[in-house]
């Protein structure tokens, strides 16, 4: 059997363009999806992300969602699985939308690139209120050291562009490469098929290395136009193009935004 990657839609944000395309439509609002992936056809189904473990943990600034059918076990179920049956979970890196529902799966080892571990532990503004159930954990944490092949077909990349430790997952499907790209890319039109012009790779609004993240767009650039697969965490691309699993909302404004939290937009 070989390699499979499946998007489940675990919920939205509405939050500023800005923080997503730096200096882009400040002030105006867009929606995002939360995306976690499921790795089949190794020796164990193995989870890249988590999700987020209360949609209230974001900051006033943002406004989470996640509808019942969003719930990470109702879709996993969905595909004949249960939490335990999860041996891996892969953690793009540590921040709040992509660590929370962890403890949903007891017999999951966690991988997770040291240098995320250091970067999150000394950040001064905390990004990750779920910090204390690694520190509590230890043993359920295995920590790796760069570029790594976990399983034949199925690589961890370190990209210290987002975070100071962020990596992505490379996938040898059938199909071609996927690459789960975390928060790399927060657009693909706008960071990837250069919607803003000629030649222009758009920066990101979060970001703690814009010129290291300038390096990995050019990358995966590269990578989308040999065919690989660009996952990102926060795109509705693996459901409405790529057809890689079920989108579980209708959420999402044009690139005009809209200039509230309130949904939907008003006409």
């Amino acid at each position: 059997m070989g390699l499979t990657v499946k998007a489940l839609h675990v919920g939205d944000v509405i939050l500023d363009w800005s923080f997503l395309l730096f200096g882009y439509n400040p002030g105006k609002k867009t929606c995002i999806s939360i995306n976690c992936f499921l790795i089949l056809g190794a020796e164990t189904p193995i989870l890249v992300d988590a999700g987020v473990r209360d949609v209230s943990a974001f900051t006033a600034a943002m406004k989470g969602y996640e509808l019942p059918d969003q719930d990470i076990r109702t879709i996993l179920r969905e595909e004949g699985l249960e939490p335990g049956d999860i041996g891996y979970i892969i953690v793009t890196h540590l921040d709040v939308d992509h660590t929370g529902k962890i403890p949903l799966f007891p017999n999951a080892k966690v991988i997770l690139q040291r240098t995320e571990m250091a970067y999150q532990s000394s950040y001064k503004l905390h990004r990750c209120p779920d910090l204390p159930w690694f520190v509590s954990n230890p043993k359920r944490v295995e920590f790796i050291d760069g570029e790594m092949e976990l399983f034949a077909g199925i690589k961890c990349v370190l990209t210290t562009a987002h975070t100071g430790g962020h990596q992505h997952v490379e996938v040898q499907t059938d199909a071609g490469k996927a690459i789960m790209v975390g928060d790399t890319v927060y657009d693909i039109p706008m960071q990837l098929e250069e919607r803003g012009g000629p030649g222009i790779f758009w920066p990101a609004g979060n970001c703690h290395n814009q010129a290291l993240l300038q390096d990995e767009l050019v990358r995966l650039k590269w990578e989308m136009k040999r065919g690989s697969l660009i996952l990102p965490t926060h795109t509705y691309e693996p459901f409405d193009k790529y057809k890689l699993g079920k989108r579980r909302s209708d959420k999402r404004s044009d690139y005009a935004g809209f200039p509230t939290l309130d949904w939907p937009p008003k006409q």
